[in-house]
């Protein structure tokens, strides 16, 4: 698996099918899946500025493409072709009416070649002490505030995340990024998931019981329990 991180400039070169055009290279390399984001940084030769209209147009096209393509791969039953768990994983959700908390950071953890334990590699800086990976590791975590932080960062703890249309399924909330943030999530990616799950809704709407084989078909392949 790989991940594909998106700037501004991805954005402002952005022509009409470039992305498939992406994917079809990227199909070619021998993955089994990978995941887009867009970049968070406050860098502007690199930072997504969604409040410029030219900017918001071409993110707001290159997503809903992305979507349509990978969508079209479902309705084919295509299983040889890699794509991002973030369309498996929010069918699934949607067909079996479950939903998904926030990521799992606080919960699993990194190391560091230094042996010091992390909420996620988000979380890891100059500024940030974690904690010494040893016999005594997992019962420093109740200690930790840099593991109760993550812990305690959550969908039912930000407010945008709770009013917002895809909180149920949403699996590109970032605790890192929220806790840098004052508690607020990455607008480029919130916008990101919105569009794919309208584009889902509107597909399973339409789209669900014609090809309702293709779909499970599809899912299995991709590892996904029914």
């Amino acid at each position: 698996m790989i991940q594909i991180t998106l700037n501004k400039n991805h954005i402002l070169n952005y022509e009409k099918g470039d992305i498939v055009k992406w994917l079809k290279t990227i199909e070619n390399i021998g993955i089994d899946s990978y995941e887009i984001v867009p970049v968070t940084s406050s860098d502007n030769r690199y930072h997504i500025d969604l409040s410029d209209k030219e900017i918001y147009e071409k993110f707001e096209l290159m997503v809903s493409e992305y979507a349509d393509y990978i969508l079209q791969i479902f309705r084919d039953g295509i299983t040889t072709i890699p794509f991002s768990n973030i369309f498996t994983g929010t069918i699934l959700r949607i067909i079996k009416r479950e939903s998904t908390d926030s990521c799992n950071a606080g919960f699993s953890f990194c190391v560091t070649p230094e042996l010091k334990a992390y909420p996620c590699h988000m979380f890891i800086d100059d500024n940030t002490d974690g904690i010494k990976f040893d016999c005594n590791f997992r019962n420093n975590i109740k200690n930790s505030p840099l593991f109760i932080d993550a812990i305690n960062c959550n969908k039912s703890t930000i407010y945008e995340c709770n009013e917002c249309e895809a909180k149920h399924v949403c699996s590109y909330l970032c605790k890192g990024m929220c806790l840098d943030n004052n508690y607020s999530p990455n607008y480029e990616r919130c916008l990101f998931m919105k569009i794919i799950l309208k584009k889902i809704i509107i597909f399973l709407t339409n789209d669900y019981n014609k090809y309702k084989e293709n779909i499970k078909k599809v899912l299995i392949a991709k590892n996904v329990n029914l």
